[in-house]
């Protein structure tokens, strides 16, 4: 679906807000969230569409991160865009999983308490980043982590 709605949207404040509802399973698993850079980040999206991608790879950082590990999330300008990493300590992905992260033949797997998934999201993510002029992209080691990125355009 195109997108017809664009708000200013502060990527921070929106990382924030996706976050509180999360604090429950960050708890639960003893999950360590550190901030760090926090730069004022106004970008012209459509917020639910950008709230979405934020929930769905705040909740996979979650799901695959062991108990006691850490999630590291940083909101940064660079030239012209507004950039989220979000980098865990989690279980990370093997080269044919990285290589498919982002397509249909992504199979979705259990996380480290058994948490459940539809293997869509990712896909998803990166067609709503792509509508609201940014880009997705992943690294990931297999027993080291995986960091994601959202690149966006600045207002």
């Amino acid at each position: 679906f195109p997108v017809t709605i664009r708000d200013e949207v502060d990527l921070g404040g929106l990382v924030h807000s996706v976050l509180q509802p999360l604090n429950v399973a960050i708890g639960q698993k003893q999950i360590m969230v550190t901030l760090g850079k926090q730069q004022p980040c106004i970008v012209a999206a459509n917020k639910e569409q950008m709230a979405i991608v934020l929930r769905n790879l705040l909740t996979n950082a979650i799901k695959f991160t062991p108990n006691l590990g850490n999630i590291h999330i940083d909101i940064y300008q660079a030239d012209a865009y507004a950039i989220v990493d979000i980098v865990d300590t989690g279980i990370g992905m093997d080269e044919e999983q990285l290589s498919n992260v982002f397509s249909h033949k992504m199979k979705s797997t259990y996380g480290t308490d058994g948490e459940k998934g539809s293997g869509l999201g990712l896909m998803l993510c990166r067609e709503y980043a792509a509508q609201n002029n940014g880009s997705l992209s992943v690294t990931s080691k297999k027993g080291e982590g995986t960091a994601f990125q959202i690149k966006m355009l600045r207002k």
